[in-house]
């Protein structure tokens, strides 16, 4: 809600709150004095104080202190000063009125007790406290009546005070209770008027306008002004220093003086203060006027107050017609009823509320975001709708392709048929799209917001978080397979070998990475099997695929090495044959021959000595080269595998 309040009000009306309870605890305690001397007898010689009068005063000050904090003790506290003057009133109706040589005194002077000024002030006083405000109106009346006779009888009083000092002897010993009763009087008056700052005259004193500026300025003038200067001229003529008429004269020129200045010092301010406003009127209009929006202001009814330009060029209205007309005539149908509720909500329920809006303006379909808030004076009261639009049709338009932009983004990386992470400058996950869920076990938007070290192993997390951050010092793109081999570790906590492509992406939030992992499971199990199988190639080379030992390629290069070394003349070779082997495949097939062949190397193999090796170089022929040794050491093995293999075909039964 807009309101527009009054700071200089608000520092003026400071005083109003606590004015009542501080009033009416003085004169509480003027009147408990009271009561006190009228108990123990501390008036002067020649006078009385009177407990009625105390008493009735401490009501009056209860009234006024607990006017706020609670009402019903406040009116109840007001029937004492009511009963005191009514008793006074009583008095003076069966005794006659006294003479008013005593006005200004307590007690008259020869002690009759009576007195009209106090019985009217505290009568006064009590029926402005329980009836002002009262909800029938001649009750209400009756406490307005009471106002003006107190106010009356303490301006009397207080004036005849302060400018008959000379004639009641302010300084002498017996002048005081004029000075109290004024003193009472004015405190009371004070009380009285902060206790309504809503009427007259404190509204008015209060009013933040020109009405507030006259009445501050002509209102004290005008109450203070006339006593001054009849005193002035009182004591003046009654020295003798002018005549009568010359006195009435300047009396009457004084006064007229006194008040042209007043008049014109207040001229002067309402000026500047006009000129002020006028300055402010125009800024805010030009502002209002250059507003590239649609700007309103409508009264409680809907009709326009005020509209910027922009508002009449969308309708198509000359300037300054809109204003006293229907803001709902102009409400396109399409969007009526929304505008009309987003009214009310204001209006109604003071809720400012923001809404977009597509509508149909001349032809062009727009775009708009509305913004319609309450308008409150000083005093909270809603006088208004106050309205705001901006075009937001290039925004949305912009909005759209953006999105449309990231949605196709996103629809080429879900399509990827690597998966794909981007990670923040943080090391947060703010996007995974499908192909990382098949691969590493999670939900659908899962990782989102979770630190990307989760998908590496605790072990290496440390490091990894250590190699992001360098990266993110100096980032730069690299290819698949370019970096270190890593493992992932999918939500069952099993792990997988992954290699990982990065890339930079620039974003409003800084550079975030963009990594494509890749499971290489496969391939590198076919990687594994391709080795074994070029080592296999390479074995079968050089080697007897049934028995395993050399074959007579391998033979013969080791027996061409053996040669050509610096221990040629060492060693020796043995050819051995089996016999009767081809019997052997014939009778028990060609598997046994094999497996007896297999039987028969282990045989040789575990004859041997060190340094020395076995190739098959033919169906039932092995050969033995043997690098050191002489002729007899040579003889021994030989006749070694002989006894080895006869042995074994004994066992077979083979002999």
């Amino acid at each position: 809600m807009v309101t527009m309040p009054d700071h200089g009000t608000t520092e003026r009306a400071r005083w109003v709150a606590p004015a009542p309870v501080l009033a009416g605890a003085l004169v509480a305690s003027i009147g408990l004095l009271g009561l006190v001397g009228s108990w123990a007898g501390w008036a002067a010689p020649g006078t009385t104080v009177r407990a009625d009068v105390a008493l009735g005063l401490v009501g009056a000050g209860l009234s006024l202190a607990l006017h706020a904090s609670s009402p019903r003790a406040a009116r109840a506290a007001a029937l004492l000063p009511l009963v005191a003057g009514g008793w006074h009133l009583l008095e003076l109706v069966v005794d006659q009125v006294p003479s008013l040589d005593g006005l200004l005194t307590v007690d008259a002077p020869d002690g009759t007790d009576r007195h009209a000024v106090t019985a009217v002030m505290l009568v006064a006083f009590a029926a402005t406290r329980l009836l002002r405000g009262a909800a029938r109106r001649p009750a209400d009346l009756l406490g307005a009546a009471g106002a003006v006779v107190f106010t009356a009888v303490a301006l009397t009083v207080a004036t005849g005070v302060v400018f008959g000092a000379e004639e009641v002897g302010l300084m002498s010993p017996t002048s005081r209770f004029p000075i109290i009763t004024a003193l009472v009087l004015a405190l009371m008056l004070v009380g009285l008027l902060a206790c309504y700052p809503d009427r007259p005259p404190v509204s008015l004193l209060l009013e933040p306008g020109l009405v507030g500026t006259l009445s501050r300025r002509l209102l004290p003038a005008a109450v203070l002004a006339p006593p001054a200067l009849a005193q002035i001229n009182h004591s003046i003529e009654t020295r003798g220093l002018i005549g009568e008429d010359l006195g009435l004269a300047l009396l009457t020129t004084g006064m007229m003086i006194l008040l042209a200045a007043v008049v014109g010092a207040t001229a002067v301010s309402v000026r500047r203060l006009e000129a002020d406003q006028r300055l402010l009127s125009r800024e805010l209009q030009a502002i209002f006027d250059s507003m590239p929006a649609v700007v309103a202001m409508t009264d409680p009814d809907s009709v326009y107050l005020r509209v910027s330009p922009m508002v009449e060029r969308l309708l198509g209205a000359e300037p300054g017609t809109l204003r006293g007309r229907n803001a709902r005539d102009f409400y396109p149908p399409e969007i009526r009823d929304e505008l009309i509720a987003q009214e009310e909500l204001a209006r109604d329920e003071g809720v400012a509320s923001t809404h977009e809006y597509r509508t149909t303006i001349g032809g062009t379909e727009r775009e708009w975001e509305m913004t319609r808030f309450p308008v409150a004076d000083e005093s909270g009261e809603t006088i208004g709708v106050g309205s705001f639009a901006l075009e937001i049709t290039s925004r949305k338009d912009a909005e759209r392709a953006a999105a449309a932009a990231q949605r196709r983004l996103l629809g080429y990386l879900d399509a990827a048929p690597d998966a794909t992470i981007i990670v923040d400058g943080d090391g947060l996950i703010r996007y995974a799209n499908h192909r990382v869920s098949e691969l590493l076990g999670y939900g659908s938007g899962e990782l989102v917001g979770r630190r990307v070290e989760e998908l590496v192993p605790a072990d290496v997390r440390p490091t990894h978080e250590d190699l992001r951050l360098a990266y993110m010092a100096h980032p730069a793109h690299r290819e698949m397979g370019s970096g270190q081999e890593l493992h992932a570790l999918r939500s069952d906590g099993t792990t997988i070998p992954i290699e990982i492509s990065l890339g930079p992406v620039e974003t409003d939030d800084g550079t975030w990475i963009a990594a494509a992992l890749r499971d290489v499971t496969d391939r590198r199990a076919a990687d594994l099997a391709l080795r074994e199988a070029e080592q296999r190639a390479r074995h079968l080379a050089d080697h007897d695929p049934l028995t395993g030992v050399a074959n007579r390629r391998r033979f013969e290069s080791e027996l061409d090495r053996h040669l050509g070394g610096p221990h040629s003349r060492e060693g020796g070779l043995l050819i051995v044959d089996i016999d009767h082997f081809k019997q052997i495949n014939d009778t028990a097939g060609h598997a046994a021959g094999d497996t007896m062949l297999i039987d028969l190397t282990l045989l040789i193999v575990g004859c041997l000595p060190d340094g020395a090796s076995v190739s098959r170089i033919g169906g039932d022929e092995f050969a033995v080269i043997v690098s050191h040794g002489g002729d007899a050491d040579i003889a021994a093995l030989a006749e070694a595998i002989v006894q080895s293999v006869r042995s074994a075909v004994c066992r077979l039964g083979l002999a």
